[in-house]
């Protein structure tokens, strides 16, 4: 893997791994990136740790970014139950 990549997934997962940790935080920053691979305002579930249902979001959509600012950057802080 070229040291570019390796140093963009390291960016991009931050708020991820620092939120869930580095594995946890890792594979659902992998899960979220499906936003690219389904066209656009389709549905797609993702499954986040310590919460017991899936949350659905839209692709291409805002969704992903009130996701990132809500679970993982916190800005609505709230306890994630285990």
């Amino acid at each position: 893997m070229p040291i570019k990549t390796f140093n963009y997934i390291l960016t991009k997962t931050q708020p991820y791994r620092k939120r869930f940790g580095v594995v946890r935080g890792t594979l659902l920053w992998f899960k979220v990136r499906q936003d690219y691979k389904v066209l656009l305002d389709t549905l797609f579930s993702i499954k986040v740790p310590y919460l017991k249902h899936k949350i659905w979001l839209r692709a291409g959509t805002s969704d992903l970014m009130v996701f990132r600012q809500i679970c993982c950057s916190g800005e609505t802080e709230f306890e994630l139950g285990e």
